[in-house]
Formats: structure tokens, C-alpha cells, sequence
């Protein structure tokens, strides 16, 4: 199964695996918009399977500035 990522615009920008989506999720680093299917079922938690995705904003000044303080 597929899933599609959406962009801060709601653009279709790529198409991933779910498990790659499942991922991202797990990770809090995306958000599920649409689920589809049978959930995915782990020893101590389920997910429900993403079949549409939203990444999670990112701070790239933040990032970088950390990256800087730690190289010095």
C-alpha cells in the first residue's frame, strides 16, 4: 500500500510506502490526515494505516543553530 504526502500547501509532492509513512508517524514526525484498511497491530500498541500524510513543520534556523553550537 501506498501513501501520499502532502506539503504545507496540501500539495501531492511524493508518494511513499506505508510502513515508511507508519514510520514518520510512530516518530511524530508526520500526522495522519486519511486512514484506510485494517490498523497496524504491535505487541503493545496499534496505528491506524496512513494513507494520506502530513509532515510536521520544521524549524531549519533552529537546526542549524544547534548543528553550529555542536561543531564548535
Amino acid at each position: 500500500m501506498r501513501t501520499l504526502v502532502l506539503n504545507a500547501g496540501y500539495e501531492p509532492p511524493a508518494v511513499v510506502s506505508f510502513t515508511r509513512a507508519l514510520v514518520l508517524v510512530m516518530n511524530q514526525k508526520a500526522t495522519i490526515i486519511q486512514a484506510e484498511g485494517h490498523p497496524v497491530w504491535a505487541a503493545t500498541e496499534s496505528w491506524e494505516r496512513p494513507s494520506i500524510i502530513l509532515p510536521e513543520p520544521t524549524d531549519r534556523a533552529s537546526a542549524n543553530a544547534s548543528a553550529w553550537e555542536l561543531a564548535s
